[in-house]
């Protein structure tokens, strides 16, 4: 079989290849194992999404070269042959992208293949950009966990939660980027799937759990946004997640937006993400400023991509709008950049990031300090928790490393104190069922 390779390289390191290109004129290096007859598994739905290690034009082009093999073996033999050549090319990035578009195209196919071919897996785990993993057991669980995420689930309040795989991501801003303090330095985190709510709360979620008009600070207004739609908004830490989850915090809190949720709906847990959950899922698989999904046609590090995905100073008029009507990023999540900040779990500590180079972050599902930054007030202390996400009254890129609507930024309200949070801020949900 002839074919010429779309991506192009240097033919003199290839002289078993021949003039013809032809990527089965050699020996593989890497024995086959499968019958030619075993028919290729349907790629699964969730996974037919662009990975950002690709522009639009690379992923178009690996499909229609991977369009004409139908049988496991073909296309096992295939991809070896690209991954070889990269590999003797010394092309560490084409070599990523190939089985990159292998695992996201045909999961379960890679997972056989790795399964088989030692050498091949061996390549495969030097590459942290694809996924982080110590042995053959730790990747058979990822592409299991991969393959077989749940579809997304809508619950009766209207409430919708995509899936999202487990994975490894760098936390924190880039130096390039030039954020606060507190988002670095950038840090290898690991995280198992989750399910996360695609819009934030909505003011309709909000009174079907809580009550038609059972706001706890000042309701939405016209002049800030209201309607069914709109996002909730003006809430304490303390509203939402209750002195069961923050006894001293939140004493007196006790009747809680989670409590009550969770009591409506016992066959699920809800909770607020953790802060390397929420930035996980803000940024789905991009490492620039904002997570314009690939296809898109915006950069990543410029405001013509945060315009399009996120309200903010320059395009919300100084109010909030109604929820999923902006641009989603790759996983189909929608306002992570602007239209109200989100609360989320974590204590907030601005040295936080910086444990990591002592050795002592934890790098698998973190869960943030054990207690807040004090902060005094009069004759009172108060401690912190952490909001990410912009907001509408937030700026765009006149200085990116002060914008709080980037994927990194971090910021931070006291967590219970009896003062308005104003028109900003809101939150979204993690759902999780029960077995």
């Amino acid at each position: 079989m002839q074919y010429q390779p779309v991506v192009r390289f240097n033919t003199g390191r290839l002289a078993c290849l021949g003039l013809s290109l032809s990527l089965f004129a050699c020996q593989p290096l890497i024995p086959n194992t499968f019958s030619e007859s075993r028919q290729i598994s349907p790629a699964v739905s969730h996974a037919d999404r662009p990975s950002s290690l690709f522009s639009s034009a690379e992923w178009a082009d690996l499909e229609r070269e991977y369009a004409g093999f139908q049988t496991l073996a073909l296309t096992q033999r295939y991809l070896q042959r690209k991954v070889n050549i990269w590999a003797t090319l010394n092309r560490d990035e084409a070599m990523r992208r190939e089985i990159e578009f292998a695992r996201i195209k045909h999961p379960t196919l890679l997972k056989d293949i790795m399964q088989a071919n030692q050498d091949l897996l061996a390549i495969v785990k030097l590459m942290p950009a694809v996924v982080a993993f110590r042995s053959n057991q730790d990747f058979d669980a990822y592409m299991n966990e991969l393959a077989e995420l749940p579809p997304p689930y809508t619950n009766s309040l209207g409430m919708t939660f995509n899936s999202l795989p487990a994975g490894s991501f760098l936390m924190g801003s880039p130096v390039s980027e030039g954020g606060g303090s507190d988002e670095g330095p950038q840090h290898a985190v690991q995280l198992s799937a989750f399910q996360m709510q695609t819009t934030e709360v909505t003011q309709a979620q909000w009174e079907a759990v809580m009550g038609v008009g059972n706001w706890p600070g000042e309701a939405p207004t016209e002049l800030r946004g209201v309607g069914d739609d709109y996002p909730a908004y003006n809430f304490h830490w303390c509203d939402i997640a209750g002195a069961s989850r923050d006894p001293i915090t939140c004493a007196g809190f006790a009747d809680s937006f989670l409590d009550r949720l969770n009591a409506l709906d016992p066959d699920n847990v809800y909770r607020l993400p953790t802060e390397a959950e929420w930035e996980y899922a803000a940024r789905a698989g991009t490492t620039t400023a904002y997570a314009c999904p690939p296809g898109s046609g915006f950069d990543g590090n410029t405001e013509a991509c945060l315009n399009a995905m996120g309200w903010y100073k320059a395009n919300a008029g100084n109010k909030t709008h109604p929820v999923a009507q902006k641009l989603p990023n790759a996983w189909g999540l929608f306002d992570m950049h602007g239209n109200v900040h989100e609360w989320v779990q974590d204590w907030y500590d601005p040295a936080y990031y910086q444990v990591e180079v002592g050795g002592s972050y934890p790098h698998i599902n973190p869960i943030g300090p054990a207690q807040g930054v004090p902060v005094q007030m009069g004759l009172t202390q108060f401690t912190t928790r952490v909001m990410r996400g912009g907001a509408w009254d937030n700026h765009g890129l006149a200085s990116l490393s002060t914008t709080r609507t980037r994927s990194a930024h971090r910021d931070s309200r006291i967590a219970g104190l009896g003062l308005s949070q104003g028109a900003v801020l809101g939150f979204r949900l993690i759902r999780t069922a029960k077995p």
